[in-house]
């Protein structure tokens, strides 16, 4: 009895404070927010988000003891973007309770990294590829500042 004389007074002032803030007329043209780019990060923000982003889609996206590896043939000590995938990806498969293989070649998922220089700037490219079919199903692409880049 109670819930009805308070939701009962309630209800109709929410109906009528609706949204009346809507102008009329057609909608304006063009683009209507300025949408800035991205802010270069460091490399350890950047990793964090590719960390964040990928261990997100594993959670989602993945089942418990899939495997997930670098591509066969990477050189971990001699290429920087494929050192950071590693820091990347040993922190995904704990987060998301992937395997790792190191050994054997038949890894569900494929982890490619890359560092581009775009328009003078470093951009930290980062993709996940299904195995079984060679689909791409996550990517991610993160500025560096130039100050993180002279030191990795």
């Amino acid at each position: 009895m109670k819930l009805c004389k308070v939701v009962l007074p309630v209800v109709p002032l929410l109906v009528l404070t609706g949204c009346t803030c809507i102008p009329d007329g057609p909608a304006p043209v063009g683009q209507i927010v300025e949408i800035s780019p991205a802010a270069a990060k460091n490399l350890r923000g950047a990793r964090e988000q590719l960390i964040a982003g990928l261990s997100t889609y594993c959670l989602m996206n993945t089942a418990r003891g899939e495997k997930i590896a670098l591509p066969a043939g990477v050189t971990i000590y001699s290429d920087p973007a494929q050192a950071e995938a590693l820091r990347v990806l040993e922190s995904v498969a704990r987060t998301a309770a992937l395997a790792m293989p190191w050994a054997e070649k038949a890894a569900d998922y494929e982890l490619f990294s890359s560092f581009e220089n775009t328009d003078g700037s470093l951009v930290w490219v980062m993709n996940l590829i299904k195995t079984a079919d060679g689909s791409l199903v996550w990517s991610d692409r993160i500025v560096i500042d130039n100050e993180s880049a002279a030191g990795r």
